[in-house]
């Protein structure tokens, strides 16, 4: 690969297929035979990336495969596979001299480059030359190889040009294979990049001031550079600032807060015409409006995280669907996976050893990744997946501390050193009582049904269902299996009272004797425990939502289009939206699939929130004939909702709770019976109360 391939693909890509080998070779002024050649090798990496090749049909050039994963592909070229031409060499030399701030060995820079010692030799004249132009120099030494001398105001203007006329070559910089000293001197480690990601990403939040997608990255890449300076000790003086960066007034806490962070983590001086000098590079970047914000598509990223959640609950074999503190920071985290925005995770000891004594869920997330890369339209990094794993490490932890009232007896033979080992870990993983520790042998039927579960270290004479076997040492295979276990026994708090009516009762017998006093109690103690509920649970509920003039049944669509037009008639009628996000809707669809097939016979449909949307508001439709979705296994769909929302907040919590009834048979089996709104809205009260 080289510059004139790369071209050949971004020309390609444009063209839609009109071109033909002779087009090709007037274009880029070479012979036809060359460019058969570059299409050949084009060819031959796509097809070992998997991402397609280059075909001819009917005289014309078509690029065909996953385009979405090509940009990432050709950055991340190395210099064995991507031939650098003298200019690029150059450049490359030159960037590696500017983040080295020290000398650098000829044989790193070969090493770097994929080229002789010769070859770096012979560039050092050119190389002079080219810096020269930007007053810098090469000094040499024989014992320490070269290094780049000249002002800092220089060297930071010559990385800007770079950064802005030369895109390509600095993204394959930064995508370079990194060992030995080129990853100790020359580049920045993983977690710094994530770090300087996650202090941008909070002083955006923080100032209301939202980068583009571009400006954001080329943000990045001055950031990496300026890390690297610091960290030698290379910082701009104060008669080479320039003359004081006057911000906008909108732009003012922007760059004081992204400088103050990254002065407190990376531990740097505060300087002034470091700060001026950084206003400088903000105010040339491009911002997104005041009312445009990153998470317009914050419903797709939901509803993708949720069945990222109930694939990943599967392959585990426990509900993680259930928790909503799950799903609602995934989401978040997901949000910026889809911006290209990598969330911090830290390299501290503890949560690199939450990694490794997790093997299985970081395999089961492993396994279940594919569904997010595939909406990323990217891998997912390390880095990425290290987050996501704990988070489900925390729902599984909060999974452990919500059977505080269990009853567990625990049966181990190794002594009494052993059991009291065992039944302290056991207690400090998990809240439920362990009533006692007893030997297999004094081990009597009829106490397991005085327990809600028997953990035992050795095998006993009952069925598997009546126990559960762990080792002495209380691994983490133990702990997973001891959360399906325990996902398995019936929920208490489903057989006990209501608590408004529980309270009631104990009131009746006091003011039974007052007229009307016990109805207005009852009717303010009903009102109190579901607000609490609502405050407890995060806004308002299903319910609140699926009123009857959201609610319809007997609609006649004849294909998925129809449907969602129809789905979206309550909420155009008590103006909801415009008629224009119908046709978002259906333009989602149409480019990314039918992802908004959610369940068996189930879609709820949406757009961003720019789009026309007015209210936060959910409506359900049943249709009198299902129609196709194009959604495979789960077509074909007898019930459309449609989901308007305004922010990425309000609708949450109905949202996650329609998405909870739809895994209920019960509840679907009972859906499929309704025949008027007003038995819908019954039945989903109805449902809505037992979760």
């Amino acid at each position: 690969m080289n510059k004139r391939a790369l071209d050949i693909i971004a020309y390609m890509e444009n063209d839609l297929g009109k071109s033909s080998l002779k087009d090709l070779s007037v274009k880029f002024k070479v012979s036809v035979k060359t460019i058969y050649q570059d299409v050949a090798i084009i060819s031959e990496f796509l097809r070992a990336r998997k991402l397609g090749e280059i075909q001819l049909e009917d005289g014309a050039l078509i690029l065909t495969g996953e385009r979405q994963m090509l940009p990432a592909a050709l950055e991340s070229l190395s210099f064995q596979e991507y031939i650098l031409s003298k200019e690029e060499r150059l450049t490359i030399e030159a960037l590696l001299l500017l983040f080295a701030g020290e000398y650098v060995t000829l044989a790193v820079i070969a090493d770097f480059c994929a080229v002789s010692r010769t070859t770096v030799i012979t560039d050092l004249t050119d190389l002079n030359d080219a810096l020269g132009r930007e007053n810098l120099t090469v000094q040499g030494y024989s014992s320490h190889g070269v290094k780049l001398s000249g002002s800092e105001l220089a060297i930071r203007r010559y990385f800007l040009a770079c950064a802005a006329g030369k895109k390509y070559l600095l993204e394959m910089f930064f995508h370079q294979p990194r060992d030995g000293q080129k990853a100790e001197i020359l580049i920045l480690k993983d977690s710094e990049k994530i770090m300087l990601q996650n202090l941008t990403a909070e002083a955006e939040q923080v100032s209301g001031n939202f980068l583009t997608e571009g400006s954001y990255r080329a943000l990045m890449k001055y950031l990496y550079f300026l890390v690297q300076r610091l960290r030698k000790n290379h910082y701009l003086r104060e008669m080479e600032s320039g003359t004081k960066e006057r911000l906008p007034k909108e732009l003012e806490v922007f760059p004081e807060v992204l400088y103050r962070y990254i002065c407190q983590y990376f531990d740097f001086s505060k300087s002034e015409a470091e700060f001026q000098f950084l206003c400088g590079v903000i105010m040339n970047l491009r911002y997104l409006q005041k009312n445009t914000r990153r998470n317009q598509n914050s419903v797709r990223i939901q509803t993708i995280t949720r069945k990222f959640i109930e694939e990943l609950s599967g392959e585990l074999h426990i509900k993680l669907y259930r928790d909503y503190d799950l799903f609602i920071g995934l989401s978040r985290h997901l949000e910026r996976i889809f911006e290209e925005k990598i969330t911090f995770i830290s390299e501290y000891q503890e949560v690199k050893a939450i990694i490794n004594q997790n093997p299985e869920i970081v395999g089961a997330v492993e396994k279940t990744i594919g569904l997010i890369e595939r909406m990323a339209r990217r891998k997912i990094t390390e880095a990425e997946l290290d987050f996501i794993v704990i988070y489900v490490y925390a729902a599984i932890g909060r999974l452990r501390a919500q059977n505080s009232d269990l009853r567990v007896l625990l049966i181990c033979n190794s002594g009494i050193g052993t059991s009291q080992l065992l039944k302290s870990r056991l207690t400090e993983r998990f809240a439920f009582q362990v009533t006692e520790v007893k030997s297999s042998h004094s081990l009597a039927a009829k106490e397991l049904a005085t327990v809600d579960l028997v953990i035992s270290t050795v095998d006993l004479p009952f069925s598997p269902e009546k126990y559960i076997k762990v080792s002495p040492l209380l691994t983490e295979e133990d702990h997973i299996a001891l959360i399906r276990r325990l996902d398995r026994l019936p929920a208490k708090r489903e057989a006990e009272k209501d608590k408004a009516a529980e309270l009631i009762s104990q009131i009746r017998p006091l003011v039974s004797q007052y007229d009307g006093l016990l109805e207005k109690l009852e009717k303010d103690v009903k009102v109190y425990f579901q607000k609490k509920e609502q405050k407890n649970e995060g806004g308002s509920s299903l319910t609140d939502f699926l009123t009857l003039d959201f609610l319809r049944t007997g609609a006649e669509a004849g294909d998925w289009k129809e449907a969602i037009s129809l789905a979206a008639e309550p909420l155009l009628q008590n103006g909801c939206i415009e008629k224009r996000y119908v046709q978002a809707m259906i333009k989602n669809v149409e480019e990314n699939g039918a992802y908004i097939v959610i369940a068996q016979g189930f879609a709820l449909a949406h757009a961003g929130i720019d789009e026309g949307s007015l209210k936060v508001a959910l409506s359900l439709t049943k249709l009198k004939e299902p129609v196709a979705f194009g959604a495979g296994l789960l077509d074909p769909v007898r019930y459309v909702g449609v989901l308007s929302a305004v922010d990425e907040k309000q609708h949450l919590k109905p949202f996650f709770e329609l998405l909870n009834l739809l895994r209920l048979q019960p509840f679907l089996e009972e859906l499929e019976l309704c025949e008027t709104p007003e038995q819908m809205a019954e039945m989903i009260k109805k449902y809505e109360r037992r979760m």
